[in-house]
């Protein structure tokens, strides 16, 4: 038989089968999702994300050109604040309006900015424009003077400044570029920052003048999207989140949130113990084509706590170049009893471990790739699991490199199908089970 892709996908000439799923994992998740495999260990799915939005009986219009003023009940008088769309106490859908094809560099206010919907809500972007929520200290572009060569500063507080993102450069992963952090203004080069406290202080990348640049981002660590801890849908389509915590969820009591993010980036997260996706309790969180990258820790971050674990559905993700504290910072990693399916993502860019999850964790990973750390050292591998973890690998592609692909930790169990056994590290910790399915 011949399937479609899914969301946006294309049709395929390949014979798939319809799969089930190990009882291992049911027995902790029961997934939605049908997968289907191909002899050759390819996999997709036909889940139909966009069944999972709110109902809508009222929505708001942002625009970049929107008023304060306005009702933004229509295309024609849009407000001009996402998070004041967000707090409205009857919206069921946010139309964020970028069909004059500029982009929207949402600052502070402008942006989501830590507002919590008080119910089930979606929220989408209208191209060709993107929208960008950047969660700083300011709701307009910080004013640059000039130091001495390339040097410029701005006045901005630590707390405000903990990463810095050149808007105006993309990089090859599709990510917006974020500079270095150094200890010193004499320590500067090209591509660095430093903040004394009530300054900071930029040095471009491509060395140019910053005095009036619109483009050049100090980023707070308040939380950017914040995802309320209720038993309610939060459905985004289309945002790009730039610093803070990207997107953060914590539970405050036992509840089920439906968290369903398409075609969004989660990028530049603060230097103050920041993922780009960080969700702590339970609810099913399920991410389709979206990307992290240039955060401060980990990529997808996911913690079980004790109101429940979360369920989490990785589907055509990926990540680019992130981690900078130098111990465990993964590009998706799990914990506390989570149960996840990674569905054809691609993984790299890692400081540490590539994929790591641990303490009781249930995990399907079909396809995909899970590239080597860029740290070539011990208890780096491209995929990590432990202590009494449960795994399914089908059809993995597994970088080889200098850091052994896997290691199975304590009594934690691995079993591959349709790939090549990955190599184990071999250390005295790599004492669990690899075996087939």
């Amino acid at each position: 038989m011949a399937l479609g892709l899914g969301l946006g996908g294309s049709s395929v000439a390949v014979p798939y089968l319809q799969m089930t799923l190990p009882s291992g994992f049911t027995d902790r998740w029961a997934a939605p999702m049908t997968f289907f495999e191909s002899a050759g260990g390819q996999y997709l799915t036909n889940y139909d994300l966009t069944t999972l939005k709110p109902a809508i009986a009222k929505t708001y219009y942002c625009s970049r050109t929107g008023s304060s003023g306005a009702a933004g009940t229509s295309q024609g008088a849009p407000l001009d604040k996402l998070s004041t769309c967000l707090a409205k106490v009857d919206v069921d859908e946010v139309v964020i309006d970028c069909s004059d094809g500029v982009d929207w560099y949402a600052r502070n206010s402008f942006g989501w900015n830590n507002t919590q919907p008080s119910r089930s809500v979606s929220i989408r972007v209208v191209g060709p424009g993107k929208f960008y929520s950047i969660q700083c200290g300011s709701t307009n572009a910080p004013t640059w003077t000039a130091v001495e060569g390339a040097i410029y500063k701005t006045t901005s507080s630590l707390a405000n400044s903990r990463s810095v993102i050149d808007l105006s450069i993309t990089e090859s992963d599709g990510f917006k570029q974020r500079l270095t952090s150094v200890g010193s203004q004499g320590a500067m080069t090209a591509g660095t920052y430093y903040n004394d406290g009530t300054d900071t202080f930029v040095w471009a990348s491509d060395s140019r003048n910053l005095v009036g640049d619109l483009y050049m981002q100090p980023c707070s660590d308040t939380n950017n999207c914040r995802i309320p801890s209720a038993s309610q849908t939060t459905y985004i389509d289309g945002i790009n989140f730039i610093g803070g915590g990207p997107l953060t969820y914590v539970s405050a009591g036992v509840v089920d949130p439906l968290v369903v993010a398409l075609n969004c980036l989660f990028q530049g997260s603060s230097s103050n113990s920041k993922n780009g996706v960080s969700i702590t309790g339970p609810g099913r969180f399920y991410f389709y084509r979206c990307g992290a990258g240039r955060n401060y820790r980990d990529q997808f971050n996911y913690h079980g706590d004790a109101n429940g674990d979360p369920k989490f559905f990785e589907w055509e993700c990926w990540t680019g170049l992130g981690g900078y504290v130098g111990t465990s910072d993964n590009a998706s990693t799990s914990h506390e009893n989570a149960a996840g399916i990674r569905l054809n993502g691609r993984y790299v860019g890692s400081l540490n471990r590539t994929i790591a999850d641990i303490n009781d964790t249930r995990i399907m990973m079909l396809g995909g790739y899970a590239g080597q750390a860029r740290t070539a050292a011990a208890a780096n591998e491209n995929i990590a699991q432990q202590n009494t973890n449960l795994t399914w690998l089908g059809g993995v592609s597994v970088q080889q490199g200098s850091n052994p692909q896997i290691a199975i930790l304590n009594t934690a169990t691995v079993a591959y199908h349709k790939m090549t056994a990955p190599t184990r590290a071999g250390t005295v910790e790599d004492t669990g089970t690899l075996t087939t399915w």
